[in-house]
C-alpha cells in the first residue's frame, strides 16, 4: 500500500516535471520568434542588404568586406567591416538608424568615426565641410 505521504510526494514531483515541460515549451516557441525574426536568409543577400541601407541613407561604401564567421549549433554569426564616407553626422546618424530599423537583425560591435583623410579627392562635401569617414564592424545572425 501506498502512504497519503508518498502520493503527496509524487503529487510534487509531477507538478515540477510539468512545471519545466511548460518552460521548455516557452522557451522553444521563443526560439521560433527568433528564428522568424533573423530569418532563413543567404549571406549575398545580407550584403546587398547593407549596400540598400547605405545608399538610402545617403552614405557612400567605400568598402564591405566579410570579417569573421561563428558557428553556433543552431546559427552563424557574421561579422563585416563597412568603411564609407558621409556629408556629415546627419547623414551618419540616419545610416546608424536604418541599420538599426532594418527588418534584418544588426550588430553594432564598434563604430570609428574621423575626418575624411586629405588624400581623398572628395574630401569637402557640397557645403564646403570636411566629409567624414566611418568604420564600422557589425554582426548579424543567420539560422541554419
Amino acid at each position: 500500500l501506498i502512504s497519503i505521504g508518498q502520493l503527496e510526494q509524487a503529487k510534487a514531483q509531477e507538478v515540477k516535471k510539468n512545471v519545466v515541460l511548460n518552460d521548455i515549451s516557452q522557451l522553444k516557441k521563443k526560439i521560433e520568434l527568433y528564428k522568424n525574426f533573423a530569418g532563413k536568409k543567404d549571406i549575398s543577400s545580407i550584403i546587398n542588404r547593407l549596400g540598400i541601407i547605405t545608399n538610402e541613407s545617403g552614405v557612400k561604401i567605400i568598402s564591405l568586406r566579410p570579417m569573421n564567421e561563428e558557428a553556433y549549433p543552431v546559427y552563424v554569426k557574421y561579422q563585416f567591416q563597412i568603411s564609407a564616407l558621409a556629408d556629415d553626422y546627419d547623414t551618419l546618424g540616419k545610416f546608424i538608424a536604418n541599420l538599426e530599423n532594418s527588418d534584418d537583425l544588426y550588430i553594432i560591435d564598434s563604430a570609428q568615426i574621423q575626418s575624411a583623410p586629405i588624400s581623398n579627392n572628395q574630401v569637402s562635401s557640397e557645403d564646403g565641410f570636411e566629409k567624414l569617414t566611418l568604420e564600422l564592424k557589425v554582426s548579424t545572425i543567420l539560422f541554419k
